[in-house]
């Protein structure tokens, strides 16, 4: 995984949350005068019953942090989830984010090796105080996922 932003973290560093079997990225940029909250993570995929089990404990924790957050979120990675899937809804509802897809193309992330059949399981999701200008997929970057890109606007 890897996070891109022209802002620098002031905080950063990765850290398990819940029962997660992989680490999640928490951040903090300075903007202006506000500290921005960034989860970045890579949830199991659900192939069996125990990575179906952790992806969705993981969710619940990463929604909670979100939710329990006194800054803006930003909360983005591979969720192994489509944005129709009961457990993304969850997510959103209980971290009161919303999915930056919303209003643009929605398009499959993975295989990024076959566009016929891919799945849009890589996210970005936002807390209220963000609106989203550009939201798309980029190209392949040898990876079996295409990498998400978004331009956000912090209200003012």
């Amino acid at each position: 995984m890897a996070v891109f932003s022209r802002v620098p973290f002031v905080d950063s560093g990765f850290h398990h949350v819940g029962q997660s079997v992989r680490p999640v990225f928490r951040g903090q940029l300075q903007l202006a005068d506000e500290l921005i909250g960034i989860l970045g993570f890579h949830v199991l995929p659900p192939t069996r019953s125990a990575g179906a089990k952790s992806r969705n404990e993981d969710l619940v924790a990463i929604a909670q942090i979100a939710e329990e957050s006194p800054h803006p979120m930003i909360v983005l990675g591979d969720m192994n989830c489509s944005p129709w899937s009961p457990y993304f809804r969850d997510v959103c509802r209980t971290g009161k984010l919303r999915d930056a897809r919303i209003g643009f193309e929605i398009s499959g992330t993975w295989p990024a090796g076959n566009p016929i059949v891919r799945l849009p399981i890589d996210h970005i999701l936002v807390s209220p105080e963000f609106s989203v200008t550009s939201f798309s997929n980029c190209n392949n970057i040898s990876s079996e996922h295409l990498p998400v890109l978004a331009t956000l606007r912090l209200a003012e």
